[in-house]
């Protein structure tokens, strides 16, 4: 028996939805007082908009949009970070979630430029 590989992915990225649909459901009803269960919530639609993305990117062979991939997974590891710094009452710096990846666009640019210059 073979496993079609693409289909597994996307039948992860919408399990990933699922599990938001219920963090966001569980805020709604029941956690209005605290941010965390809607950054919790947020974080599976970002993996699967992540999972998706990367494997356009692996189909098209384009290595721009793996790299928006990366920025989604890296955004997903914040937010997550952030939805638990507020989960345990501890101050979470929000610019703290885009630094990784800002780095990641900015390293991308980085090789864009270099890669365009001519070799001497």
């Amino acid at each position: 028996m073979s496993l079609d590989i693409p289909t597994v992915i996307l039948v992860v990225a919408f399990i990933d939805a699922i599990c938001g649909v219920i963090l966001l459901a569980a805020y709604l009803m029941f956690a209005r007082t605290s941010q965390a269960p809607l950054w919790w919530g947020g974080v599976p639609y970002h993996a699967g908009g992540g999972v998706i993305i990367s494997m356009a990117g692996a189909n098209l062979r384009s290595d721009a949009i793996t790299t928006g991939a990366f920025v989604v997974f890296l955004f997903t590891a914040a937010a997550q970070w952030y939805g638990t710094r507020l989960l345990t009452g501890s101050c979470g710096q929000l610019w703290l979630v885009m630094v990784g990846p800002a780095l990641i666009i900015a390293g991308r640019v980085h090789l864009a430029a270099d890669s365009s210059r001519p070799v001497s």
